[in-house]
């Protein structure tokens, strides 16, 4: 059986992967001249990295990426709010999370609160994930350089409730707990690997990965989906896909009303420091880093919108300013950046979830179909769930028969798509608190973090981290270094 995939992201990389493994002969369409991935850091959590092993490329990628060991949330200062040490498990071992709770100012948030896994949330659209404690102005120092940032559209704003419909709040699935599931090292039913802990990759080094040994015909711009040809095909081609619009016109992209900066320094600009970690400031300024080995560090800073679009060097000159007063390491963090290097862009959503299939042959993933803001690393994650469970639901390439296929397609949107609207509800309602500002609005927002019990906080952490391929893997054994290349 034939398989088209629109798209040559990670999401679209995968499914190829994961398809050409269970049989099916597959080509991938991408539009860019180049096979190119732009792009900084990408947290990988154990989901992910189930969903790699299932490809048999779990080793593959542990070894280019750098395990996030540790980090916390702070204020501008530096004062610790939260803290997380990481011991990483052996590969048959669940993970484990050690949060410390730090010392923290009057109206801090408690341990277990939700802040402490927002250590090093290096998405692949950056952002971070504030957490909402000592927002109403308490940050001694950085609030000189916040006006080159702050827009003052964006300069009120009212507190969301964060309590979330489908059980607990937005901001616990980020906290301890979700470090420290046991799905940190669930077998993942076929490869026989445990995920580990989460690791931080540079983007390109995933993206290498996953195209090794595909079919990538590139400068191949779809424009009319229904015109192609083949017994399956994939949108995989992003949050402004082509494959979406011919199907589900209805579904929109949402701004909210934040947007971000990223870049990679060398690891020298660290200084010696050794953990990551976010810090958050006034005005809705927050900043992230995180170490990534070999690769050096990966920053990203958020602000309240508009986009700016002076030059690189004006921008890098304002978040310098912004944050020059912040804490080691994040003034030689931004010291370090070449201009050139830095990427910046709205931080924006699909609303409502898309459909991930349509009639008989077509299937949505990534964020094609559910494209996320960055509050909880999820969006590359998601995109290798969906792309392991449509390819192990579908059936193989060399004995699939006339209706099987549509009925696999039922199975993987009724799969899917709950999970990826529950995950994009979620990290919306994370960067609505986040973005809350104002001395009322910041201390409403602490006394509800300070009143949030802790059981919540597990149950949004194992919503998002209990997730293993409901197939079982088809890489028999491994085949190399690469481990079960097609």
């Amino acid at each position: 059986m034939r398989a088209i995939v629109v798209g040559g992201g990670i999401g679209g990389l995968a499914t190829a992967r994961g398809l050409a493994l269970r049989g099916w002969d597959v080509t991938v369409l991408e539009r860019q001249p180049t096979l190119e991935a732009a792009g900084a850091g990408l947290s990988l959590w154990p989901n992910a990295l189930l969903a790699l092993d299932w490809l048999g490329l779990g080793d593959r990628v542990r070894a280019a990426g750098a395990p996030i060991t540790g980090g916390g949330l702070r204020t501008a200062s530096g004062t610790w709010l939260t803290r997380v040490r990481m011991t990483a498990p052996p590969v048959d071992a669940p993970s484990t999370a050690h949060p410390v709770t730090a010392p923290h100012p009057a109206g801090g948030v408690p341990h277990g609160a939700g802040g402490a896994a927002h250590l090093a949330h290096p998405a692949h659209a950056a952002g971070g994930v504030p957490h909402p404690a000592d927002a109403a102005g308490g940050v001694p120092h950085g609030a000189g350089g916040a006006a080159h940032l702050a827009h003052p559209a964006h300069a009120a704003g009212g507190v969301p409730h964060p309590a979330d419909a489908a059980g607990g709040v937005p901001h616990a699935a980020g906290g301890a707990a979700y470090l420290a599931h046991p799905a940190g090292g669930a077998s993942d039913g076929g490869a026989g690997v445990g995920a580990g802990g989460p690791i931080v990759v540079h983007r390109a080094d995933l993206h290498e990965i996953l195209a090794d040994g595909l079919e990538v015909r590139t400068g191949a711009e779809v424009r009319d989906v229904r015109e192609l040809d083949a017994d399956l095909i994939v949108g995989a081609d992003g949050i402004g896909s082509v494959v979406r619009a011919a199907y589900a016109p209805q579904v929109r992209i949402r701004d909210s009303g934040q947007v971000s900066w990223r870049a990679v320094v060398p690891a020298e600009a660290m200084g010696g420091a050794l953990e990551g970690g976010e810090t958050m400031g006034p005005g809705g300024l927050r900043f992230g880093h995180v170490p990534m080995g070999r690769r050096g560090v990966y920053w990203y800073a958020a602000a309240p919108a508009p986009l700016r679009t002076d030059a690189k060097e004006t921008q890098l000159d304002q978040l310098r300013r912004a944050f020059g007063g912040w804490h080691v390491p994040i003034p030689a963090l931004l010291a370090a950046t070449d201009p050139a290097t830095l990427l910046h862009h709205p931080l924006l959503d699909l609303h409502p979830v898309a459909p991930m299939r349509f009639g008989a042959r077509t299937a949505l993933v990534g964020d094609a179909a559910h494209a996320m803001t960055p509050n909880l690393g999820q969006g590359a994650c998601q995109a290798l769930e969906d792309a392991v469970t449509l390819a192990g639901f579908v059936p193989a390439g060399d004995t699939g028969r006339d209706g099987e296929v549509e009925a696999a397609l039922r199975r993987y949107d009724a799969e899917r798509r709950p999970r990826v609207a529950l995950v994009a509800r979620r990290s919306w309602q994370v960067g609505r608190v986040a973005g809350a500002r104002g001395a009322v609005a910041s201390a409403v927002v602490r006394t509800l973090a300070r009143l949030t019990p802790a059981s919540a906080t597990t149950r949004g952490a194992e919503r998002i981290a209990a997730w293993t391929p409901p197939t079982p893997s088809p890489v028999v054994a491994p085949a190399g270094p690469g481990g079960g290349r097609p």
